[in-house]
């Protein structure tokens, strides 16, 4: 337990080629009301003006630190970040994204208040059209939610991830000594090692609090998410949905397989998706038991999905192709 009423906050952002976007990020961080923090920036090998413009920055805001890497991803980013801070808290921040004035007391207040060991808020989505001009924000504010059994923060560990609570490391507070304690790292995936980072804490939370402050702006290009998925995604998946089965077994709670199937449903739906579109096979993943078990035991919602699983299931490709060129009109 903290003995500072105003603890240090760090703050990781991981930079890589956000030059448009990342000044109003950092403004944003130096505007806010509570002044005890540090920020790391990490330049992910970034080739366009993101180094210069965060010196830039640095030189004139002492709470501001930049430090170079090769490129190697977000996740080894955010380590470096971890590596470099002081903080007795962390709370991670993407370079195109931005919050409000608010946003770290907030948290910090949260903490004060609840005494959890991980804390969670909400956001506002913010959509981009493809030129890069504002389209709508939608605030996506979440349940009231306090955990303080064990018992309770593992029953409910898939719950969280329906809600979508669990996936990114942003809009949280995430205690330090818990991270270091327990060689917490995110691993070297260039798609979804923010999922690992977060159950791997999770594994050692003992109380959790999700209140339903939204200050931070999450900025959503509406470009197509599919196209940006690796033809190896497909392994990432099984990983996931392994590590999740065999940490409920290690728990000893039970593990909801429908539940948990649905969610990684969605994410194949997506990588077939993106095959497709790039004019790739796909068929080699309906070889593996452990991708054609999440899809046999998926139960998903609305009839585009529910068509697609059936295609995918008989193995009809070219019912397949259709319903993905024809998904605008199932909306």
């Amino acid at each position: 337990m903290s003995k500072n009423i105003h603890p240090l906050i760090s703050v990781i952002i991981p930079t890589y080629n956000v030059d448009k976007y990342l000044n109003k990020c950092l403004q944003s961080i130096s505007e806010q009301s509570y002044n005890n923090y540090e920020v790391i920036i990490i330049i992910d090998g970034s080739t366009d003006n993101s180094y210069q413009i965060a010196k830039e920055f640095c030189n004139t805001h002492k709470k501001f630190h930049v430090y170079y890497q090769d490129n190697a991803g977000s996740g080894p980013a955010r380590n470096n970040g971890l590596r470099h801070s002081h903080g007795e808290f962390v709370t991670f921040i993407d370079p195109d994204d931005w919050i409000d004035k608010f946003y770290i007391e907030h948290l910090v207040f949260h903490w004060e208040k609840t005494k959890c060991d991980l804390i969670i808020s909400g956001c506002i989505n913010s959509f981009f059209k493809k030129n890069d001009t504002f389209k709508k924000y939608v605030i996506d504010k979440p349940e009231v939610i306090n955990y303080n059994t064990i018992k309770e923060i593992r029953t409910n560990y898939i719950t969280l991830c329906q809600k979508h609570l669990l996936s990114a490391p942003t809009r949280k507070l995430y205690k330090m000594d818990i991270i270091r304690e327990n060689n917490i790292v995110f691993p070297d995936l260039r798609r979804s090692q923010d999922i690992v980072f977060n159950y791997k804490y999770y594994n050692y939370v003992q109380s959790l609090s999700v209140t339903d402050y939204c200050g931070y702006y999450y900025r959503i290009n509406l470009s197509n998410y599919a196209l940006r998925l690796k033809p190896e995604y497909y392994d990432t998946i099984k990983l996931l949905y392994t590590n999740i089965k065999n940490m409920h077994n290690n728990w000893k709670v039970p593990f909801d397989d429908v539940s948990c199937s649905t969610i990684y449903f969605n994410v194949i739906t997506a990588y077939i998706e993106s095959q497709i579109l790039r004019k790739l096979k796909y068929d080699h993943i309906l070889e593996d038991n452990i991708i054609m078990h999440i899809i046999i035991t998926a139960s998903p919602k609305g009839i585009y999905k529910k068509y697609l699983k059936k295609a995918i299931i008989a193995k009809q490709y070219n019912i397949t192709k259709a319903l993905i060129k024809l998904k605008v009109f199932f909306k």
